[in-house]
Protein backbone atom coordinates (compact mmCIF):
# COMPACT_ATOMS: atom_id res chain seq x y z
CA UNK A 1 0.00 0.00 0.00
CA UNK A 2 1.25 3.49 -0.69
CA UNK A 3 1.07 6.32 1.96
CA UNK A 4 -2.45 8.10 -0.01
CA UNK A 5 -3.90 4.66 0.36
CA UNK A 6 -3.19 3.50 4.11
CA UNK A 7 -6.00 3.95 6.45
CA UNK A 8 -4.67 6.04 8.63
CA UNK A 9 -2.01 9.43 8.96
CA UNK A 10 1.25 8.32 11.05
CA UNK A 11 3.19 11.67 12.68
CA UNK A 12 6.73 10.59 14.30
CA UNK A 13 8.16 12.78 16.90
CA UNK A 14 4.75 14.66 17.78
CA UNK A 15 6.52 14.49 21.83
CA UNK A 16 9.42 14.64 23.49
CA UNK A 17 11.16 11.48 25.03
CA UNK A 18 10.78 13.64 28.02
CA UNK A 19 7.11 14.41 27.84
CA UNK A 20 6.16 10.86 26.98
CA UNK A 21 8.55 9.55 30.31
CA UNK A 22 6.30 12.52 32.13
CA UNK A 23 3.11 11.18 30.59
CA UNK A 24 3.64 7.73 31.59
CA UNK A 25 4.31 8.68 34.90
CA UNK A 26 1.38 10.61 35.35
CA UNK A 27 -0.79 7.49 33.97
CA UNK A 28 0.83 5.22 36.27
CA UNK A 29 0.24 7.57 39.80
CA UNK A 30 -3.24 7.85 38.67
CA UNK A 31 -5.06 5.27 36.22
CA UNK A 32 -7.42 2.65 37.83
CA UNK A 33 -7.89 -0.96 36.88
CA UNK A 34 -10.62 -0.99 34.23
CA UNK A 35 -13.82 -3.15 34.91
CA UNK A 36 -14.77 -4.38 31.79
CA UNK A 37 -10.98 -5.53 29.91
CA UNK A 38 -8.50 -7.94 31.74
CA UNK A 39 -5.07 -6.25 31.69
CA UNK A 40 -6.14 -2.75 31.18
CA UNK A 41 -5.69 0.31 33.57
CA UNK A 42 -7.28 3.79 31.98
CA UNK A 43 -6.59 7.05 33.46
CA UNK A 44 -9.71 9.54 32.82
CA UNK A 45 -10.43 13.21 32.70
CA UNK A 46 -13.50 15.27 31.59
CA UNK A 47 -12.29 16.72 28.46
CA UNK A 48 -12.77 20.50 29.57
CA UNK A 49 -10.04 19.79 31.94
CA UNK A 50 -7.56 19.12 28.56
CA UNK A 51 -8.11 22.38 27.55
CA UNK A 52 -7.81 24.61 30.49
CA UNK A 53 -5.10 26.51 29.69
CA UNK A 54 -4.43 26.91 33.64
CA UNK A 55 -2.90 23.00 33.72
CA UNK A 56 0.49 23.64 31.76
CA UNK A 57 1.37 20.04 32.25
CA UNK A 58 -1.23 19.37 29.43
CA UNK A 59 0.12 22.33 27.27
CA UNK A 60 2.40 19.79 24.98
CA UNK A 61 -0.93 17.62 24.33
CA UNK A 62 -3.19 20.86 23.20
CA UNK A 63 -0.17 21.42 20.71
CA UNK A 64 -1.08 18.09 19.27
CA UNK A 65 -4.75 18.18 19.71
CA UNK A 66 -5.06 21.35 17.85
CA UNK A 67 -3.23 19.69 15.29
CA UNK A 68 -4.90 16.93 15.19
CA UNK A 69 -8.72 18.77 15.09
CA UNK A 70 -6.97 20.32 11.95
CA UNK A 71 -6.08 17.42 10.54
CA UNK A 72 -9.45 15.46 10.98
CA UNK A 73 -11.68 18.45 9.79
CA UNK A 74 -9.12 19.22 6.33
CA UNK A 75 -9.19 15.52 5.70
CA UNK A 76 -13.12 14.35 6.20
CA UNK A 77 -15.89 16.50 5.58
CA UNK A 78 -18.09 17.17 8.70
CA UNK A 79 -21.55 17.27 8.75
CA UNK A 80 -22.71 18.11 12.00
CA UNK A 81 -21.35 19.53 14.76
CA UNK A 82 -17.64 17.97 15.23
CA UNK A 83 -15.42 17.66 18.69
CA UNK A 84 -13.73 15.89 21.04
CA UNK A 85 -16.01 12.91 23.27
CA UNK A 86 -13.40 11.83 25.46
CA UNK A 87 -10.06 10.51 25.88
CA UNK A 88 -7.43 8.78 28.40
CA UNK A 89 -4.67 7.19 29.23
CA UNK A 90 -4.29 3.25 29.04
CA UNK A 91 -1.42 1.13 30.30
CA UNK A 92 -2.06 -2.22 28.15
CA UNK A 93 -0.50 -5.00 30.64
CA UNK A 94 1.33 -8.35 29.17
CA UNK A 95 -1.48 -10.52 27.76
CA UNK A 96 -3.78 -7.57 26.95
CA UNK A 97 -5.00 -7.15 23.65
CA UNK A 98 -7.84 -5.49 21.99
CA UNK A 99 -9.49 -7.05 19.32
CA UNK A 100 -10.81 -5.28 16.07
CA UNK A 101 -13.74 -3.22 16.51
CA UNK A 102 -15.39 -0.25 15.24
CA UNK A 103 -15.79 2.83 16.88
CA UNK A 104 -18.93 3.94 15.76
CA UNK A 105 -20.52 0.92 16.80
CA UNK A 106 -20.49 1.54 20.18
CA UNK A 107 -23.60 1.88 22.26
CA UNK A 108 -24.84 4.09 25.23
CA UNK A 109 -27.81 5.70 26.98
CA UNK A 110 -28.56 9.10 25.01
CA UNK A 111 -26.11 8.20 22.45
CA UNK A 112 -26.88 10.55 19.15
CA UNK A 113 -29.03 9.11 16.30
CA UNK A 114 -25.34 10.14 14.06
CA UNK A 115 -22.21 9.92 15.90
CA UNK A 116 -18.81 9.42 13.33
CA UNK A 117 -15.87 8.55 15.33
CA UNK A 118 -12.30 9.84 14.47
CA UNK A 119 -9.85 8.12 16.73
CA UNK A 120 -6.60 9.31 17.57
CA UNK A 121 -3.63 7.35 19.54
CA UNK A 122 -0.28 9.30 21.25
CA UNK A 123 1.92 6.62 21.86
CA UNK A 124 4.27 7.45 24.99
CA UNK A 125 6.66 4.30 25.17
CA UNK A 126 8.63 2.15 22.31
CA UNK A 127 10.02 -0.58 24.85
CA UNK A 128 7.14 -3.50 24.80
CA UNK A 129 7.15 -6.63 22.43
CA UNK A 130 3.80 -7.31 20.35
CA UNK A 131 0.83 -4.58 20.37
CA UNK A 132 0.66 -3.99 16.89
CA UNK A 133 -1.94 -1.57 16.14
CA UNK A 134 -3.94 -3.07 13.11
CA UNK A 135 -6.43 -2.50 10.44
CA UNK A 136 -8.57 -5.66 10.12
CA UNK A 137 -9.90 -4.75 6.34
CA UNK A 138 -6.93 -3.28 5.23
CA UNK A 139 -4.01 -6.68 6.15
CA UNK A 140 -1.92 -4.00 7.55
CA UNK A 141 -0.32 -3.55 10.89
CA UNK A 142 1.61 -0.96 12.36
CA UNK A 143 4.35 -0.85 15.43
CA UNK A 144 3.55 2.59 17.01
CA UNK A 145 6.76 4.24 19.29
CA UNK A 146 7.10 6.46 21.91
CA UNK A 147 6.30 10.23 20.69
CA UNK A 148 4.18 8.72 17.31
CA UNK A 149 0.30 9.77 16.52
CA UNK A 150 -1.82 8.06 14.32
CA UNK A 151 -4.95 9.51 13.54
CA UNK A 152 -8.32 7.18 11.65
CA UNK A 153 -11.64 7.03 10.87
CA UNK A 154 -12.80 4.65 13.23
CA UNK A 155 -16.01 2.94 11.55
CA UNK A 156 -16.69 -0.27 10.18
CA UNK A 157 -15.02 -0.08 6.65
CA UNK A 158 -11.91 0.53 9.14
CA UNK A 159 -11.88 -2.05 11.73
CA UNK A 160 -9.00 -1.64 14.40
CA UNK A 161 -7.61 -3.12 16.88
CA UNK A 162 -4.16 -4.08 19.27
CA UNK A 163 -2.46 -7.31 18.83
CA UNK A 164 -1.71 -9.16 22.32
CA UNK A 165 0.83 -7.56 24.67
CA UNK A 166 4.13 -10.20 24.57
CA UNK A 167 6.54 -8.22 27.25
CA UNK A 168 5.87 -5.29 28.93
CA UNK A 169 3.50 -2.78 29.02
CA UNK A 170 2.36 -0.49 26.37
CA UNK A 171 1.17 3.10 27.35
CA UNK A 172 -0.50 5.90 25.58
CA UNK A 173 -3.49 8.50 25.14
CA UNK A 174 -6.34 7.49 23.14
CA UNK A 175 -8.61 10.59 21.22
CA UNK A 176 -12.15 9.98 20.16
CA UNK A 177 -13.57 12.76 18.06
CA UNK A 178 -16.75 12.50 16.67
CA UNK A 179 -19.55 14.47 13.98
CA UNK A 180 -22.58 13.99 15.61
CA UNK A 181 -25.95 15.36 15.66
CA UNK A 182 -26.32 16.94 18.93
CA UNK A 183 -29.01 15.14 21.34
CA UNK A 184 -30.65 17.05 24.32
CA UNK A 185 -28.53 14.90 26.54
CA UNK A 186 -25.69 15.78 24.70
CA UNK A 187 -26.44 19.56 24.60
CA UNK A 188 -27.28 19.17 28.79
CA UNK A 189 -23.76 17.58 29.16
CA UNK A 190 -21.48 20.12 27.17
Amino acid sequence: MTETQLPYKLVKGALTPSQCSAYIKWIDKYATKDQFRKGYSLLGMPTENLFDENINFLQPLRVVLRKVETFFRSNYEMQYEFGMKRFYGNIMDTGAENPAHDDDGDYYDGKPDVELHYSCILMLNSDYEGGELYFQHHGVEVKLEAGDLIMFRGNAENLHGVRPIKEGKRYNFIFFYRDYIPTEETIANS
